[in-house]
């Protein structure tokens, strides 16, 4: 993952998907469909990017938004790693 600008996780149904701690411990942000479980995890705009599964254009819109700023990646990235540290200190992984 170290290679990735960010990771995606384009859903139409979702139970709890530990990818999205992955990249989030990798310091990657993250866009994802909000279904499932995901919502429990990524709080759009805070450590994350959360979009609807059925939204014609959403996710291009998103990714173009996200890939030109450098800036909102880091933030986005920082808030993911904060959520992971969440995690760590339950004990769950």
């Amino acid at each position: 993952m170290t290679a990735c600008d960010l990771l995606v996780l384009n859903s139409t149904h979702e139970g709890f998907p530990h990818v999205l701690l992955e990249a989030m411990y990798a310091g990657l942000p993250v866009v994802a469909t909000a279904v499932g479980g995901t919502p429990e995890l990524v709080r759009d705009g805070e450590n994350g990017l959360l979009i609807s599964s059925n939204a014609n254009g959403a996710l291009s819109k998103t990714l173009l938004k996200l890939l030109s700023s450098s800036e909102e990646r880091q933030r986005l990235a920082a808030g993911g790693r904060e959520t992971t540290q969440r995690f760590q200190r339950s004990g769950r992984r």
